[in-house]
């Protein structure tokens, strides 16, 4: 399609060419009369403006324990694509965190990441004919940092866990199994604080421990496991000796009743004289 910019004094103006990627707009070579479609166009320019190729649609921003996940909608004509990355709306910047991405999809790995930050993303297309507008503008929270220094000790029934404050949380979870690496993904019970107990436990019995922190963005990966055994206290008496104690007891009990039942010397009776 031709035009002249609405202004009829133009005889050459812009060439408007739709592409599979979008419509660009290009100029006519010099002597291109837009009245009588008559003289060359600008070749080059044109191929630019078929070829060229529209922003990314659909960006979608999603954290995990691994990193902020960004996916897209591809242009069937990119080559790459480019990622421009901020701590505030808008604030991307010029310059791509991210390069030469083939595919629409792409990790921004948690290493690099603060934790409980809020970043925001755009993305552009690249092909031999340059590099398309930025897409809109998706946006997610890092998950918080791993929770550290977890230690378990066991009581009567229950298990008391604590842990080191993990930087961004707002919460934790707890997560519990049977067997080493056993705890699986639901926790048992989820708490503000950095201790837990967790109780109607079987004394006697090994239980395993992780923790993981959450925040608005998701939940971080789980903590190194511990494990402890709940147990009944000692039972009372000198030394703690449990049934040794009581078959001691029952022992000085007898030899008290033995005691009490020997006749006293006062009791006893008195031989006669005649019989020395």
């Amino acid at each position: 399609m031709c035009d002249n910019g609405g202004n009829a004094a133009f005889t050459t103006g812009l060439m408007t060419a739709s592409a599979a990627g979008g419509a660009g707009s290009y100029p006519a070579g010099q002597g291109y009369d837009l009245a009588s479609g008559l003289g060359s166009i600008d070749a080059a320019n044109l191929v630019a403006a078929m070829s060229a190729v529209a922003a990314p649609g659909g960006l979608t921003a999603t954290a995990g324990a691994s990193g902020i996940t960004l996916q897209w909608s591809a242009d069937p004509a990119a080559a790459s694509f480019n990622v421009y990355q901020g701590t505030a709306s808008g604030r991307e910047g010029a310059s791509p965190v991210q390069t030469g991405i083939a595919t629409d999809s792409t990790l921004i790995a948690q290493t690099g990441l603060t934790p409980g930050q809020t970043y925001y993303f755009e993305i552009a297309a690249v092909s031999g004919f340059g590099t398309s507008p930025n897409s809109a503008e998706a946006s997610a929270m890092a998950v918080p940092a791993v929770p550290t220094g977890l230690s378990a000790s066991g009581g009567n029934g229950t298990i008391a866990l604590s842990w080191t404050a993990a930087t961004g949380a707002a919460s934790y979870n707890v997560y519990e199994g049977t067997a080493a690496g056993g705890e699986g993904a639901v926790p048992v019970t989820s708490v503000t604080a950095t201790t837990a107990t967790i109780n109607g436990l079987m004394n006697g019995s090994p239980y395993f421990f992780r923790v993981a922190a959450v925040d608005a963005g998701g939940v971080s990966a789980q903590s190194s496991e511990v494990s402890a055994s709940p147990a009944a206290p000692a039972s009372g008496g000198h030394g703690g000796g449990g049934a040794l104690d009581w078959l001691t007891l029952v022992g000085l009990g007898a030899i008290g009743a033995r005691r009490q039942c020997r006749p006293r010397p006062s009791a006893l009776r008195q031989r006669p004289a005649h019989d020395l």
